[in-house]
């Protein structure tokens, strides 16, 4: 990362995608993405978003957790564990946070955390809070890669249980983004639109 350009002089001069409630954003935090130098001094990876213009929603945050190559002596897994800067209209940060993440090995293995937003927020910027750690604790149950790739793209996991794996940070991985409007729910196909 030390080689990656800088990509910009401030907030205001990066680009930042459009989101839509329900349609989940990868934010891919690896030697492809931009890079800035943060108020902790570090150049570190990023995405940055155009957030709605609604007066109450949530962010759904996965964190997609990844083999961690060998750095363990038990077989371990690695996520990013994100930190999210808010913005108002003139690109100032109104509020920094790095959201709770718990495992999630329902629909895939991930580190999840929601965070409930409102029309105050513009824009938002995501990138890692950490570096690379040993350890930051332990899973109950070792993931297990079940498919390399899903058709979307993404890991599918099951579980090993009884077993135990490590769990540490990383300055690099994905992070899936999807935005919820509590007072809309997508709509479920009908059992006529299927046949």
């Amino acid at each position: 990362m030390d080689a990656s350009p800088v990509c910009c002089d401030g907030f205001s001069e990066m680009q930042y995608k459009d989101v839509q409630f329900y349609v989940p954003e990868i934010a891919k935090l690896n030697k492809k993405s931009p890079t800035f130098v943060f108020e902790e001094s570090k150049k570190n990876y990023f995405s940055a978003y155009r957030l709605p213009d609604y007066p109450v929603y949530f962010l759904l945050l996965e964190s997609l957790l990844r083999r961690a190559n060998g750095y363990h002596a038990n077989p371990g897994w690695l996520y990013v564990a994100p930190k999210v800067l808010l913005l108002d209209e003139r690109f100032n940060v109104m509020q920094s946070v790095e959201p709770e993440l718990k495992v999630d090995a329902r629909n895939g293995f991930s580190m999840d955390g929601l965070l409930k937003l409102t029309s105050q927020y513009k824009y938002m910027i995501v990138y890692p809070a950490k570096g690379f750690s040993e350890s930051v604790g332990e899973l109950d149950a070792r993931p297990q890669l079940k498919t390399i790739y899903s058709g979307k793209g993404l890991p599918t996991f099951y579980t090993d249980p009884g077993s135990k794996s490590t769990l540490g940070t990383t300055p690099k991985g994905k992070v899936r983004l999807t935005f919820i409007d509590p007072f809309n729910k997508p709509e479920q196909p009908s059992a006529d639109s299927a046949l």
